[in-house]
């Protein structure tokens, strides 16, 4: 695998033993303690090498044909894949707090919380949870995923769920919620964290002092949903640099009607590098500006024991707003997985079919993936003066990933 991959480092996961054992204590008073989660194997074959993480399970796009040192990237792979596997303690029941329900959770995988850490227990969701019933009002604190992934995502059999076309990323927030007959809004501020961070670490959101602030309004009508979703961050690029802001908006929607379900996304926005998506940011002309990318994507399936899915995406890098801007001395920030602003567009379509029996869930994909990159002997054969690819040549790379992934639930 190319990287954002490194080869990762076996450890020893004792600590899931203490978390068996807190699941399966016998729990005081009447609170109720519930252990569930899954059991993951995976099998993929690539008919080139990918940028992605964790060994390759989470896929991104396929790698540019030869490597930066010249190696050659068009060759098969194959993955048997482990690790996903995952567990989750819940508990509610519990006394009564300012007048709201409390529950909480907690959940782990053998994911790790980088490519280092393969095979390692991570945190991947931990939140206490405060609902008042007679108000439809909810506060949680804690470790969840972002309201831009939150809302709808792609019911693939691939673990990245429509990454990178749609934003994918968990953070430690304090979010609120208050419905109000069928309308539902959601307000949320979050920090970066583990794979979920700015470009240079998660220290360019904490240095900013300031954290990412989300709202988002939905809309539920019999089987239809829709909404909007904003965001806007701060970011200090070095300790000592002024902050810079960006932001994004994103519309979904998600219909569940009779045998079938069909969900839709279009994400706009900068430095969305921290949703695992392509850009970043650029310093350029002494200030730092967010890279802009535009993404949308579909996914229907049908319903039951034998389910069809068929999931589509595209997305484009479209440079920063300001324009007159010089190739030659723009800086890129560039993240380890690839220097993903010199990737002018991607798209995927991925056909599926999945089969449950009872605890066990068989699902089979096939993932076609697109890259095209600009490719030249210098700044100013890849990028336009917005700072977008647009080179005169290049690249399109594909691969196509055959996945078999076997599922069994508790």
């Amino acid at each position: 695998m190319t990287s954002r991959d490194r080869r990762p480092k076996v450890r020893f996961v004792l600590p899931l033993l203490f978390l068996l054992g807190g699941a399966i204590a016998p729990a005081s008073g009447a609170q109720t303690v519930r252990l569930n989660g899954f059991i993951k194997s995976s099998y993929y074959y690539d008919t080139q090498q990918i940028v992605g993480a964790r060994e390759g399970d989470f896929v991104l796009y396929p790698a540019l044909a030869t490597s930066a040192d010249g190696e050659p990237n068009d060759v098969d792979n194959l993955l048997f894949f482990p690790f996903f596997s995952r567990v989750a303690l819940t508990v509610s029941d519990l006394p009564k707090t300012f007048g709201a329900e409390v529950s909480g959770l907690i959940e782990t995988d053998f994911y790790g919380p980088t490519n280092d850490d393969l095979n390692n227990l991570r945190i991947r969701r931990a939140f206490a949870t405060m609902t008042w019933e007679t108000s439809n009002r909810e506060a949680l604190f804690g470790m969840e995923w972002s309201p831009f992934f939150l809302s709808s995502w792609a019911q693939t059999v691939a673990t990245e769920a429509g990454a990178p076309f749609n934003p994918f990323a968990r953070y430690p927030m304090i979010r609120l919620r208050q419905s109000v007959g069928p309308v539902t809004l959601t307000g949320v501020l979050a920090q970066q964290r583990d794979a979920f961070q700015e470009i240079g670490s998660a220290e360019r959101q904490q240095e900013a002092a300031l954290p990412t602030a989300m709202a988002g309004l939905a809309v539920r009508s019999g089987s239809l949903s829709a909404g909007l979703n904003a965001t806007t961050k701060w970011i200090r690029p070095e300790s000592t640099a002024d902050r810079f802001n960006s932001g994004a908006l994103q519309a979904h929607a998600t219909y569940k009607g009779q045998g079938v379900e069909v969900r839709t996304n279009v994400t706009y926005g900068g430095d969305l590098a921290d949703h695992l998506m392509t850009g970043g940011y650029v310093v350029a002309d002494g200030a730092a500006r967010p890279l802009n990318v535009a993404a949308a994507w579909a996914d229907a399936q049908t319903t039951g024991p034998v389910s069809v899915g068929l999931f589509g995406g595209y997305l484009e890098n479209l440079g920063t707003e300001d324009s007159g801007l010089s190739p030659e001395t723009a800086a890129f920030a560039a993240r380890g997985y690839g220097e993903t602003h010199a990737i002018a567009s991607v798209w995927r379509v991925s056909p599926r079919v999945t089969v449950t029996s009872g605890a066990m869930r068989f699902g089979a994909e096939l993932q076609a993936t697109g890259a095209r990159y600009i490719t030249g002997d210098g700044p100013a054969d890849v990028y336009d003066d917005t700072l977008a690819p647009s080179g005169r040549t290049d690249e399109t790379v594909v691969n196509v990933r055959g996945n078999l992934s076997v599922f069994l639930t508790f």
